[in-house]
């Protein structure tokens, strides 16, 4: 293996088929296991050999003495836990899961664009970024995968059925178990994030208008994820090609615009070209436009005729 010297910060997973031990697993592992930002918290070790016993032993010799339990500090959790929450077994603390905090979300916040006082900005924007942080831990397991394809599936045609089963190696009880776990609608998804970033700019907006001073303590102890935000960007390719779709669907331009800030309001990337793109909706006639390729290079050329100023009618 080819350890000395290599350094991917970004890399986060390792394909092992060797037995390591000791050393050299411990120096495989952590080339791959290094934090590089608030995305990437751990790495990912995909094994075709039981390697479980011989990364204990080596993390017994080479980690913190007096740990009965090396392994519950130095290695992530099954899946079930973070979607149903656990228990620390070394401090007793108590971590919700995947499930508890999208119920209490999707309870608490069924309309995200109702969130007016500034005591309900700060509950939503700490809990959505419990989620975000979830769901970042949980991107990282095949079964999390699985269950937003399962959503997606006619779950009677039994051929899809069979195929998801083939492609993830679940048996009918794990199907079942993730047929029951429910999962945020796509759409709620994308308005959730849009309200994010817009309690997000206007809470700098306050802050720029005021005096350290005048700012409220209520936000000290709040953290916007943006980085989590940002990993899970929709590019404004994507957005275009789903303004494209909507257009199939509705030929009202108003429709079509109040659904082209949707998306755009979601990302935080493509949240200064929103009213470029709303001019692009209003000025286009979409029924000369064939397809999903053929409106993003549409778009590019009118944002290039138009970069000096508003299009004219």
């Amino acid at each position: 293996m080819f350890l000395t010297g290599f350094d991917a910060p970004q890399l986060n997973t390792l394909f092992v088929d060797k037995n390591l031990r000791y050393h050299g697993l411990i120096q495989a592992y952590s080339r791959t296991n290094r934090i590089y930002n608030a995305t990437k918290t751990f790495g990912n070790i995909i094994t075709f050999r039981d390697l479980e016993q011989p990364t204990i032993d080596a993390l017994k010799l080479f980690g913190q003495k007096n740990h009965d339990d090396i392994g519950a500090i130095a290695l992530e959790r099954r899946f079930e836990d973070y979607i149903r929450g656990y228990t620390d077994e070394l401090t007793g603390e108590r971590h919700r899961g995947y499930i508890e905090i999208v119920n209490e979300l999707v309870s608490r916040f069924p309309n995200p664009t109702a969130i007016h006082t500034e005591k309900d900005k700060k509950d939503f924007v700490k809990l959505f970024g419990e989620y975000l942080r979830i769901e970042n831990i949980l991107r990282n397991y095949d079964e999390f995968t699985c269950l937003h394809e399962l959503k997606k599936i006619d779950i009677e045609n039994p051929e899809d059925v069979a195929a998801l089963q083939a492609k993830y190696q679940i048996d009918d009880e794990k199907l079942k178990e993730l047929q029951e776990i429910d999962v945020p609608d796509i759409r709620l998804l994308q308005d959730y994030r849009s309200t994010y970033n817009d309690i997000r700019d206007w809470l700098r907006r306050e802050r720029d208008g005021e005096k350290p001073d005048d700012i409220p303590d209520i936000w000290e102890d709040v953290v916007f994820e943006v980085d989590l935000l940002k990993s899970q960007e929709i590019n404004l390719d994507y957005i275009l090609e789903l303004i494209f779709e909507e257009t199939r669907k509705n030929k009202d331009k108003a429709t079509i615009v109040e659904e082209g800030r949707r998306l755009i309001r979601s990302s935080v990337g493509s949240r200064a070209k929103e009213s470029l793109i709303v001019d692009f909706i209003n000025h286009v006639d979409f029924d000369k436009i064939p397809d999903k390729s053929s409106i993003i290079d549409e778009f590019y050329q009118f944002a290039q005729k138009n970069r000096h100023g508003k299009p004219k009618n």
